[in-house]
């Protein structure tokens, strides 16, 4: 599928299907990013590589932790993520 990856074990990946933190997450770990899931029709699933970091860093966002950004990069990563989810987005080639 365009815009999508094959992924095998999901097991190993930090899922979430919250576009503000996937955005989050991108900007500040951005070769975490490993692609998305759209299995069920409903929910689009954002996967990253399950670390000790993304895990820090989630549980931070969520917590409301403050963090420097840029308002801009974040925005962009908004953007992405809502390309990802209407498919038409080209990930990245590793």
């Amino acid at each position: 599928m365009k815009g999508q990856k094959e992924i095998k074990n999901q097991s190993e990946y930090y899922r979430t299907n919250d576009l503000k933190l996937q955005a989050f997450l991108r900007l500040k770990t951005p070769n975490s990013f490993i692609g998305v899931n759209k299995t069920n029709p409903q929910r689009v699933i954002f996967l990253f590589k399950k670390t000790p970091r993304i895990l820090k860093l989630a549980d931070g966002y969520l917590q409301g932790q403050i963090y420097k950004l840029s308002p801009l990069a974040f925005g962009i990563n908004i953007d992405l993520g809502k390309s990802l989810i209407f498919d038409d987005y080209e990930l990245p080639k590793s």
